[in-house]
């Protein structure tokens, strides 16, 4: 064959792959909603930066919870969570990557990085490292232990944790499959070393989106484990276990 023609189709076959990784890292990964959901409780609204967020303010505590959402939808979509971190004695703020709900951006794996960097930043001007919670919860999981790794926090609630993109890919029966290695975005495993903070892991034996098992080849980093029940987007969490591992850890 014609050394110019194999080329060309070289060059075709890596054009290809650049469009279709660059489509779904972009589309695929993230699935915000800008419009909120109605909710129970009054939240004090703050944009700092270009990132709005919401403050559950508990006016009998010193501790803050740092929520780190999943890939979809916004914040009002988990004010339930919100509601049962209140009641243990928690302020609880959330905010919104770039792209989500009201803040302005285009999402993408370390602007989620940069958002998160920045919120805490804001937060460490009030709050003492110590009396700082960061719980992530899926794509957020990874967010959580970037954040809590770089600013020495000493107490992260991981649930459903997103171990890597590529994981996920694998698990799928799809053409995506054969270049799953291109997908190493989200490695949860890479933030985990080096970090020195107790760890409490949820993850439900249902998890339709990140297997149960995918879970046990971080398990070396976990301070403690409890399975749930449930689907991904809507587990069975155990609240009283985790009011008792926030007890332990103090």
């Amino acid at each position: 064959m014609n050394i110019d023609i194999v080329c060309k189709i070289i060059f075709t076959i890596l054009v290809v792959i650049f469009i279709v990784t660059t489509v779904v890292k972009r589309f695929c990964y993230f699935k915000p909603i800008e419009k909120y959901k109605e909710t129970q409780e009054d939240y004090t609204i703050f944009k700092h930066n270009h990132i709005v967020g919401w403050l559950l303010k508990n006016k009998d505590s010193d501790k803050i919870v740092m929520f780190c959402h999943g890939y979809n939808g916004n914040i009002s979509h988990r004010e339930n969570k919100y509601i049962e971190l209140f009641k243990m004695g928690y302020t609880v703020l959330t905010f919104d990557y770039s792209g989500f709900g009201k803040t302005s951006g285009i999402p993408s794996e370390q602007r989620l990085y940069e958002d998160a960097s920045s919120i805490l930043s804001m937060i460490k001007k009030t709050y003492e490292n110590k009396n700082i919670l960061i719980y992530g919860e899926s794509m957020g999981c990874p967010v959580a232990i970037y954040v809590a790794r770089r600013f020495n926090l000493g107490l992260v609630i991981l649930e459903s944790p997103l171990i890597s993109i590529k994981g996920v890919i694998d698990n799928k029966h799809c053409l995506l499959k054969l270049v799953s290695f291109l997908f190493n975005d989200f490695d949860i495993k890479k933030y985990l070393l080096g970090y020195k903070g107790k760890i409490l892991l949820l993850h439900s034996t249902d998890d339709e989106v990140v297997p149960y098992d995918s879970i046990f080849t971080i398990n070396n980093h976990i301070t403690k484990h409890i399975p749930m029940t449930g689907s991904h987007k809507f587990p069975n969490i155990p609240w009283d276990k985790i009011q008792e591992f926030i007890n332990e850890s103090n």
